[in-house]
């Protein structure tokens, strides 16, 4: 994922795979903490995963700040700082909304 204005990418801190390990925005470096799967949930629910790792990406919804930590995939009752909702722009941009702040 890179961001339109800045040119960063989304960014697992240190590619580690501790829980509560944070996400930023950091220069392409080709290291394994730069990709993601994005998996289909219901509808327009997705989930974020590192491709190295089961966790998944999880919002804070007081801050907003983004981390990775195990999965809770019960659709049944899902938890909203863990699901996304990602909108189709022109050119190709995407925006991505975490359930818990919309």
């Amino acid at each position: 994922f890179k961001h339109v204005q800045t040119g960063k990418y989304l960014d697992v801190e240190g590619s580690f795979i501790d829980a509560g390990t944070r996400v930023n925005l950091w220069d392409c470096n080709g290291q394994k903490g730069q990709g993601f799967y994005i998996i289909q949930g219901d509808e327009n629910a997705y989930v974020i995963k590192p491709c190295y790792t089961e966790h998944v990406l999880d919002m804070a919804a007081d801050t907003g700040d983004v981390g990775i930590y195990p999965p809770h995939l019960d659709w049944d009752v899902p938890r909203a700082a863990q699901i996304f909702e990602i909108v189709f722009a022109v050119a190709g941009a995407i925006t991505i909304i975490s359930a818990s702040s919309a």
